[in-house]
């Protein structure tokens, strides 16, 4: 039986829901989440998680339609309560209208060049592949997606000076090609045209102490506070982790 599950956890109120091919009954599938929490949780008190089914006798090819109407009901990605990280319609959108460059192609042809897959690497691409409805794959829902993904996963967690400094040394000596620069400024041209960058950091803003900035950079220099603690609560009643109101209007 196909069937689209929940499960929640009653100590912590979080909760998951996703879809099973062929779910023979029982408890002995409680979900296939890659959060660390649940992961946890299912090897420490696996008896403590309710499993609810939301539907069931869906077909094979329209269990992830049914999945995903399932997640965006309860705006699984966008509520701190679910430990969904992204709709299942929306994978994988970080090229997403974007083309590697020649030079990068044949880096990546490089690097994978005598590679061979072994059998089971084989069987699990063809199972996490199966069943995708393709016609949904690319769509707008799926940046908004990505972002909320993003915003999740990197919360709160500030770079070690170790990943820092690869970082560093991966991007050293790199330079944009006049293709690439022509295509940045004409983007962040029309942004600017149309009103789009309101809480960018070159735009003047208005603390709550009367001080005013004329960007977020030197407001986080001046008060101590990550530039994304201030764009977080930036035009919100909300204040920021260094104490603070932020607007990008005067009061």
């Amino acid at each position: 039986m196909n069937i689209v599950y929940q499960i929640e956890d009653p100590i912590t109120n979080k909760k998951y829901i996703g879809s099973k091919c062929n779910w023979k009954g029982g408890r002995s599938y409680l979900g296939s989440s890659t959060d660390e929490e649940m992961i946890q949780i299912k090897k420490d008190r696996p008896e403590t998680l309710k499993f609810t089914i939301l539907e069931s006798n869906i077909s094979k090819t329209e269990l992830k339609k049914r999945e995903d109407y399932w997640q965006r009901k309860f705006k699984v990605v966008e509520d701190p309560l679910y430990w969904n990280k992204r709709y299942v319609s929306n994978w994988d959108f970080f090229m997403l209208g974007k083309k590697h460059s020649a030079e990068t192609r044949k880096k990546i042809g490089k690097s994978n060049k005598g590679k061979k897959r072994s059998q089971k690497t084989k069987d699990n691409i063809k199972k996490a592949m199966a069943n995708i409805d393709w016609s949904n794959y690319f769509t707008e829902d799926g940046i908004e997606s990505l972002r909320q993904h993003a915003k999740k996963m990197f919360k709160g967690k500030p770079k070690s000076e170790e990943h820092k400094q690869k970082l560093k040394d991966a991007h050293t000596g790199k330079s944009l090609s006049e293709e690439h620069k022509i295509s940045i400024s004409s983007k962040m041209k029309e942004a600017y045209k149309n009103g789009n960058i309101t809480n960018g950091m070159s735009k003047t803003i208005y603390c709550s102490d009367g001080n005013v900035y004329k960007s977020i950079t030197a407001a986080s220099k001046d008060k101590g506070c990550q530039r994304y603690h201030i764009r977080e609560v930036l035009d919100t009643d909300k204040v920021c982790k260094c104490g603070f109101r932020w607007s990008s209007t005067r009061n």
